[in-house]
């Protein structure tokens, strides 16, 4: 049999050995185009494109509430297909860059700053709330059971009263 001395970088990693020569293929040589044993000996060392491709991941930042993803702000790691052919075209992510990141950073503290006002305006409408007391006049019967209904717009008019006095 005749030997092939095989050395050099074969789809990103060092292969290196001797390696039988087909006798059906005096050439040698394989699809790819380097000898047929290259093709099997890279195979061992990463594949004759590179890493095996579930290996390859890309970080993203979620734009938009999405389940099986994430949510807004938080960072995910996906395919390189799924990111490029679907996430970013439809504006639900963004590549993981350090500008992005600091932009949602920044789009985070501004929302919680907000909510806590909006939580600090509840609180206080709620004190003033549990201060006043409503007299709402409707027709009920000798025992105290009600004809119609106190409905919120009822209630509502009844605290714009209040609050007039």
């Amino acid at each position: 049999a005749r030997l092939c001395w095989l050395g050099g970088r074969v789809g990103g990693s060092r292969a290196v050995g001797l390696v039988p020569l087909a006798d059906h293929n005096p050439a040698g040589l394989g699809r790819s185009g380097l000898p047929a044993a290259a093709t099997l000996l890279a195979w061992g060392v990463g594949g004759v494109r590179g890493p095996a491709k579930s290996t390859r991941r890309v970080e993203l930042v979620v734009i938009k509430d999405f389940p099986s993803l994430g949510f807004r702000g938080e960072e995910v790691s996906v395919r390189p297909g799924y990111a490029r052919n679907y996430l970013i075209p439809q504006k639900m992510a963004v590549y993981a860059t350090p500008d992005n990141r600091a932009k949602f950073l920044l789009e985070k503290s501004e929302e919680e700053r907000v909510v806590q006002e909006k939580e600090r305006r509840v609180f206080k409408l709620e004190r003033r709330l549990e201060k006043t007391m409503l007299k709402i006049g409707e027709r009920a019967t000798p025992d105290g059971t009600l004809y119609g209904s106190v409905t919120a717009k009822t209630i509502n008019a009844a605290l714009k009263r209040s609050a007039r006095r």
